[in-house]
């Protein structure tokens, strides 16, 4: 037995609880079918026990990203042997027990701080496996009754560990944030001075008199084209169009705050072209659908900001997991991890 100090974060913790569900979902699952073998310890992590089942589920979930790697980093052709041939030093194998190691750290450390804060009793896989063979009986049960059951009749095992984790991981963020985590008023309005010109800047009010030449064709392209050379002489679309003896269609369109969320979507061209022009300017030919269109700027208004009133649970969410995840750094780096290395050693990888 050794004491083996874990201190990498790798990846944030609802990502990563995505990511663990995608693995699973690949139909990877490496965990012993139980008995001795199955609950030894491999390591505690500040005195809570690892089990071997537990322990290779979180290889399970790294098992498709370690291939990948080292497929992407080596040119690796993941065949027989795979798992135990070196590449730049390190055996797949090793590499997929270290992530494994700090995946189950860092959740781990998340359990231990939940049970401390009264969100659960049991955080033990066998706790777990036995919640889940409960929650399966319940669920069937209902249904024989013709109880309405949402959700499946019966969960996987890795299903329910992701509902589980994902569940508790979410109300311990909840807790924290209720208290130690609790951003004060002062680094909100910090936030907020900040970051507004970037996060809550409103968008100008952009009014601008369009030009449509209908028809995808090299005859309107040229059209627009002439359309602009004739505004620029004149200084005003409108007279552009009244000079040419082309059919044009003219009309306003105004982009602003309101707008912007159907301008970028439906016309997102038109929304870039109208933003870069400042009053009196005309833009290029701008394809659109069905046709080209042309621009010129009329008047242009600055928006001004969204106020703090307004935006204060979108900053106090966003310091929040900024909190969150320096709070994790630190509990993962002073967290005590003490590896069973006979065990550890006996952790293998089918192909």
């Amino acid at each position: 037995m050794k004491i083996f100090p874990v201190n990498t974060w790798r990846q944030r913790w609802l990502l990563l609880a995505v990511c663990w569900f995608g693995a699973a979902a690949a139909g990877y699952v490496l965990a012993a079918d139980g008995g001795e073998e199955a609950e030894a310890t491999v390591l505690t992590v500040n005195g809570e026990a690892v089990t071997v089942q537990e322990f290779e589920a979180a290889m399970s979930r790294e098992r498709l990203a370690t291939i990948r790697l080292f497929q992407s980093r080596y040119g690796a052709e993941y065949r027989q042997g795979f798992w135990q041939k070196e590449y730049g030093g390190q055996t797949p194998r090793d590499a997929l027990r270290q992530k494994a190691l700090e995946q189950i750290t860092q959740l781990k450390v998340q359990q231990i701080a939940a049970k401390k804060a009264g969100l659960v009793k049991d955080i033990t896989y066998g706790g777990f496996l036995k919640a889940r063979e409960e929650e399966n009986r319940r669920r069937q049960e209902d249904a024989g009754g013709g109880k309405v059951v949402y959700g499946p009749l019966k969960y996987g095992v890795e299903e329910y560990y992701q509902y589980t984790i994902n569940n508790l991981l979410i109300r311990l963020q909840e807790w924290l944030s209720a208290r130690e985590l609790s951003p004060s008023p002062e680094a909100i309005a910090m936030f907020y001075q900040k970051n507004k010109d970037t996060l809550y800047k409103k968008s100008p009010s952009i009014q601008t008199k369009k030009l449509f030449v209908p028809d995808e064709t090299e005859a309107s392209r040229q059209i627009a084209q002439q359309a602009i050379e004739q505004a620029e002489h004149y200084h005003s679309l409108d007279l552009a169009a009244a000079s040419m003896d082309a059919k044009v269609q003219l009309s306003e369109q105004v982009f602003d705050d309101e707008s912007l969320r159907d301008d970028a979507r439906y016309m997102p061209e038109l929304l870039e072209a109208a933003q870069q022009l400042a009053p009196g300017k005309i833009s290029g030919i701008i394809p659109v659908s069905a046709g080209y269109a042309v621009l010129q700027c009329l008047k242009r208004e600055e928006g001004g900001y969204v106020s703090l009133e307004q935006v204060e649970e979108d900053i106090r969410s966003r310091l929040l997991e900024v909190d969150y995840e320096a709070w994790l750094k630190a509990e993962i780096r002073q967290a005590k991890v003490e590896i069973h290395q006979d065990v550890f050693d006996k952790l293998e990888v089918q192909d």
